[in-house]
C-alpha cells in the first residue's frame, strides 16, 4: 500500500521524535503539533469541512475502534487493511434517532445465534440508527461500527460495537 508522504517532511514529522509508548504528559504536546500542522499547512478544515468530518469519523472513530480489537481478532485484520487503504469508508453508528448519543438507552440489538452468528435488529423508528455522512453515495464501500445492546440467551449484555459492512460501491 503505498501512501502519499509529502507532508511528513515537516520537521513535526520526524519519526526520531515518535514515542512507542502509551501517550504521556511528555509526548502528547507532539501530537497537538502534528494535529496543527495538518489542518493549517494543508487547510484541511476551512477548503472542505465535509471532507475533514468524513475522515475524522473514518479515521479515529471507526478504524480507531476496530483497531482497538485487532490484537484479539486478527479476523479484523483484512477490513482494518481495506479501511486503512480508503477501499471502503468507515462509519460510526451509534446515534439512534430517538435517543441521540445516550448510549446506556439504545435499543438496537444483536442477538447471538446457535451458530455464533448475530442477528442485528432495530425494533422502532426511535431506534433508527442517525450518521449523515453513512448514505450509499460516491460509489463508496462502506464498513460501519454498529453499536447494538447484545444479547445472549436472552440476557442483555449491554451495548457493544459490531463490524457490519451496510454496502458496497454500487450502494
Amino acid at each position: 500500500m503505498d501512501f502519499d508522504t509529502s507532508l511528513l517532511v515537516d520537521e513535526v514529522w520526524d519519526a526520531r521524535r515518535d514515542s512507542r509508548h502509551e501517550p504521556s504528559v511528555t509526548n502528547i504536546p507532539l501530537h497537538y503539533e502534528r494535529a496543527k500542522a495538518l489542518c493549517l499547512r494543508r487547510a484541511i478544515s476551512s477548503r472542505d469541512m465535509t471532507a475533514f468530518v468524513i475522515a475524522t469519523i473514518h479515521l479515529n472513530l471507526c478504524v480507531g475502534t476496530i483497531a482497538r480489537f485487532s490484537r484479539e481478532r486478527p479476523d479484523l485484520m483484512a477490513t482494518l487493511e481495506e479501511l486503512l487503504a480508503f477501499k471502503a469508508c468507515g462509519e460510526f453508528m451509534l446515534t439512534e434517532v430517538g435517543h441521540g448519543l445516550d448510549a446506556r438507552n439504545l435499543e438496537t440489538t444483536a442477538t447471538m445465534e446457535a451458530d455464533g452468528s448475530f442477528t442485528l435488529n432495530t425494533p422502532n423508528a426511535g431506534a433508527a440508527k442517525a450518521m449523515p455522512p453513512s448514505s450509499p453515495l460516491a460509489g463508496m464501500a462502506r464498513v460501519a461500527v454498529v453499536f447494538a445492546r447484545l444479547i445472549v440467551g436472552g440476557d442483555d449484555r449491554g451495548v457493544k460495537p459490531f463490524v457490519v459492512r451496510i454496502n458496497d460501491a454500487r450502494g
